[in-house]
């Protein structure tokens, strides 16, 4: 359909995506139309992008594009999401596999014929606070933030309880309270309530995007 945009719309935990696979369409993706399409109110609606499969060097890469048209370095339930639709479209025919995002390698392994659930080793976890950005409202925050071997850390009421908390990075950001820093972040989601969905097909003329 070359005047149309053929695009798969997922959610997983509570994030949706939609893919755009350049095998299928034909637009020079701008960052106007990541912007557009991920609109709620005019577009088709999402927390971003995933363009994709690309080849390149015979590695398999995904671009994640975040709803302002910025790229992201990776996104865990988006790279869920795009293993998913590479099994659903039958691009993927080996387990495990590895995809490449702008972040670099993610290792990925199906635990069911289905793909809908999966693990996926996100690399070794940085706690360098030069890479974290605290995104803590303050007015949870019991004790003030500050900075200790380059972490932050603040104390938070949970149900009652007082813990520390202090961040990771693993290209998102993560709230931690126990660390392994030598051992890769290793993200699974092993119940239907963390399964993956494809919410339906969405066909859009080209001609809206311009």
């Amino acid at each position: 359909m070359d005047d149309a945009l053929l695009l798969q719309k997922y959610h997983g935990l509570g994030n949706d995506y939609l893919v755009l696979d350049p095998n299928k369409n034909k637009i020079h993706l701008l960052e106007r139309h990541i912007v557009k399409l991920c609109r709620r109110n005019i577009g088709a609606g999402a927390d971003g992008i995933l363009y994709g499969p690309i080849w390149q060097d015979e590695k398999l890469y995904v671009k994640i594009f975040n709803p302002d048209g910025s790229e992201a370095e990776r996104s865990g339930n988006g790279v869920r999401i795009f293993a998913k639709y590479l099994l659903d479209a039958g691009y993927i025919r080996h387990r495990p596999f590895s995809l490449y995002t702008k972040a670099g390698e993610v290792r990925i392994d199906f635990l069911n014929e289905d793909g809908s659930l999966m693990k996926v080793n996100m690399g070794i976890p940085q706690f360098t606070g030069r890479r974290i950005l605290p995104c803590l409202s303050t007015s949870q925050v019991v004790a003030p933030a500050k900075k200790k071997r380059e972490n932050f850390l603040a104390s938070f009421e949970v149900s009652g309880t007082l813990r520390n908390f202090s961040s990771m990075f693993c290209h998102s950001s993560f709230g931690y309270t126990k660390r392994h820093p030598s051992k890769p972040f290793v993200t699974t989601n092993s119940s239907p309530s963390c399964s993956l969905n494809l919410e339906g097909t969405i066909i859009l003329p080209l001609a809206s995007m311009l």
